[in-house]
């Protein structure tokens, strides 16, 4: 499936706009600013890892869970990182092993973002006693997104 080596150019073609800066670091694998200023690890044909301006870090395997792209997430990640275990992905952060899922994002600290806590209660991977048990600073993170989501 991956098996063809991509250029520099190969992969720069295939971005969505024209990036800022783009320079490859690894075997297929290129790291890119946007116009918004993210920074983005691709590999192949998927943004696999984007720092976000607001210091968020999401990840995304484009559903290819391969042990190159797992590698692409941890060598990129500080305070977190994504492991299998009976063929099932996980993150694991500061604040505990969840779920992986496409999308899913921590903080600067490692710890998950509100967006991904809401995700996963609203798929039942965790429930709001089990958010309890979180450090302190995330339940107040996540109840003011929460709150402030409320008000849009």
């Amino acid at each position: 499936m991956y098996s063809i080596r991509r250029t520099k150019r190969d992969m720069i073609d295939s971005l969505p706009e024209t990036p800022k800066s783009a320079q490859m670091i690894g075997h297929s694998t290129l790291e890119w600013f946007d116009n918004d200023g993210n920074r983005i690890i691709r590999f192949h044909l998927t943004d696999v890892v984007t720092f976000k301006i607001d210091g968020s870090i999401v990840l995304n395997s484009g559903g290819h869970q391969s042990v190159t792209t797992k590698r692409r997430f941890n060598e990129n990640l500080n305070n977190a990182s994504v492991y299998q275990k009976k063929h099932v992905w996980y993150l694991s952060t500061i604040a505990g092993n969840f779920p992986y899922f496409d999308g899913i994002s921590v903080d600067q600290k490692g710890l998950p973002t509100p967006q991904t806590l809401e995700t996963l209660i609203n798929n039942r991977e965790i429930n709001r006693d089990q958010l309890m048990n979180l450090p302190a600073e995330l339940q107040v993170s996540f109840d003011s997104y929460i709150e402030n989501k409320g008000k849009e």
